[in-house]
Formats: structure tokens, sequence, C-alpha cells
């Protein structure tokens, strides 16, 4: 087995007069494993049971927000032509780019409708690389 290829891809804003774009990289499965871990808590409680043993209770908690924020931080690697309000160049920081999905209309939607295509067009890939494998070694048996 082999350590996965960090695969990014450049994605333009739709209609924006300054052409930004965000180049959003496909997480890695320690990375999804490190969010999930600290944005899904779950608990444990002992109570008193029917029998009068004492029993578990499990419930889950999730932090929506630490999860957008922590997985904005992990798959956004870079942008360019993004400007605060005062026609500034905003560089592409984890602050930044917390910012910019409080305070840009229509940001976070765009990221997860890239993310959504970049998935999709990596399993794509992935199906063909398949194939093309399936064939060549069809034909090499011949």
């Amino acid at each position: 087995m082999r350590i996965s290829k960090v695969t990014t891809r450049k994605f333009f804003v739709p209609d924006d007069p300054d052409k930004a774009w965000v180049e959003i990289k496909q997480p890695l499965p320690g990375e999804t494993q490190d969010i999930f871990d600290k944005v899904f808590v779950q608990k444990i409680e002992y109570k008193k049971g029917k029998k009068g043993k004492m029993e578990p209770k499990f419930s889950q908690e999730t932090d929506k927000k630490l999860d957008r924020e922590m997985t904005l931080k992990t798959v956004i690697t870079g942008w360019g032509e993004f400007y605060d309000r005062d026609g500034e160049k905003m560089e592409c920081t984890p602050e930044n780019i917390i910012k910019a999905s409080r305070k840009i209309e229509g940001f976070n939607e765009f990221v997860n409708e890239s993310r959504e295509t970049m998935a999709e067009d990596l399993k794509t890939e992935k199906e063909n690389q398949k194939k093309t494998l399936r064939s060549s070694a069809a034909k090499s048996e011949k």
C-alpha cells in the first residue's frame, strides 16, 4: 500500500467580476478522521436499570460550526482575487478562510459544490483507471 497523493483542483467562482478562484484538495483519510474525532463527541452515562444494575446510555453531540471551520481550513489550499471591504487583497490564511465563510454570500455553497464536483471527477478517473488496467491485463494474457 502507498500513501495517497494529495489531489488539488482549481475552481473559478462563476460570474465573479474579479475572476476569483479557490484551490481545493481532497482531504486525506487521517485529516477526515481528525475532523470526525473533534466534531462528533460521544458521551457515556451510567444509570441504574430495571434490575438495579448500572447500564450505559450513549449519546453523541455534533459541533457543526467546528466541523465547517475545520473542513474549510483543511480543504482550501489557496485562492486568488479575494478582497476585503476596502478592496485590499485577502491572503489565503486560516483566519481569512473563516472570515470568507462568514461574510461572503455563497462562499460555503461554492466550496461544497466544488468538493462534490471534485469527488465525482476523482471517482470517474479511478473507475477509468481500473477499466484500463483490466483491459491491459486481458490483452497481456493472450
